[in-house]
């Protein structure tokens, strides 16, 4: 009975990180154009959007009602942005963990599922619990972050949501029977998103930087001529498309690099945390129904 049950002992951080590029690689081709070119159409569509901001703002000036113009003109588009973001990355994360679990169609129906109202009602309040950790101080919001890092596969594989999946990632994060430092779901997670948050923006300075330069020697020599409709109308500003075009389609394999990482690891800390439950449970029987020691002369 004992061959039978899983290992519990915890996957190590550094295969964590080589098994997850594995399956990045591995699955690149299926899922990666499905979520990169609507992220794509987004982040230029804001581009273009901040582009004609600019212009209009150039030429009109930099007074107070312009200012204020810009600031709310800004929030708006953040929140356009932001919302169908946040469903590419829902949709994402659902393909990766499906496609981890063994489906071979992992990106049918994954737009569908990531906008259920229960759905989209679990992300909303996670969303709602970050704020109130932002709220309270930097730290708490992180903390928050992380118990709550498990949300998403709980939701795509044991179909749970609303608080349920919240108290499911808690308990899932906060497996630890060990106390080890290094072995703690917590610091994995850390360390994972630092790991993410560090290629995504090495990229994203190799990407910009040579947009940023011409951006500037265009916008020096056109500032010469001292006419503002002449800055506004130069080609300058709508590099600022592409770059966010091309940031788009590499961030998704970032993006898809993490979404790996946290899959893999939900499914190891569920199969320690469920293979402790499963020998405990046979422990208990065998200790029930054990024969009575014999009786001693």
């Amino acid at each position: 009975m004992a061959e039978a049950l899983p290992s519990l002992a915890p996957m190590p951080f550094r295969m964590l990180i080589d098994q997850a590029m594995k399956e990045t690689r591995r699955s690149l081709g299926t899922l990666w154009w499905p979520f990169a070119l609507p992220m794509a159409v987004v982040m230029g569509g804001f581009g273009a959007l901040i582009v004609g901001m600019q212009r209009l703002t150039i030429v009109a000036g930099q007074g107070d009602f312009e200012a204020a113009v810009w600031i709310f003109a800004m929030a708006f588009a953040m929140l356009l942005v932001i919302i169908p973001l946040i469903w590419i990355y829902c949709a994402c994360f659902t393909a990766v963990m499906r496609y981890a679990t063994g489906d071979h169609a992992p990106v049918r129906g994954s737009w569908a599922f990531s906008r259920r109202w229960p759905f989209i009602g679990t992300i909303l309040l996670s969303g709602l619990c970050y704020l109130a950790g932002m709220v309270m101080c930097f730290f708490p919001a992180i903390w928050v972050a992380l118990v709550l890092a498990f949300v998403l596969p709980v939701m795509v594989d044991e179909q749970v949501f609303g608080t349920a999946a919240l108290k499911r990632s808690y308990a899932l994060v906060r497996y630890n029977p060990q106390r080890r430092f290094l072995d703690n779901p917590m610091v994995k997670i850390f360390l994972f998103l630092v790991i993410g948050w560090v290629v995504s923006y090495v990229v994203s300075m190799v990407i910009s930087l040579p947009f940023s330069i011409v951006q500037q020697v265009m916008f020096f020599r056109n500032a010469t001529t001292g006419d503002p409709a002449a800055i506004a109308n130069s080609g300058w500003l709508w590099l600022t498309v592409p770059q966010q075009v091309l940031g788009a389609l590499t961030s998704m394999v970032v993006q898809i690099y993490v979404s790996f990482g946290l899959v893999l690891l939900f499914l190891d800390v569920r199969r320690r945390k469920e293979g402790q439950d499963l020998e405990e449970a046979v422990l208990d029987l065998e200790r029930r129904h054990a024969p009575p020691a014999p009786e001693t002369a």
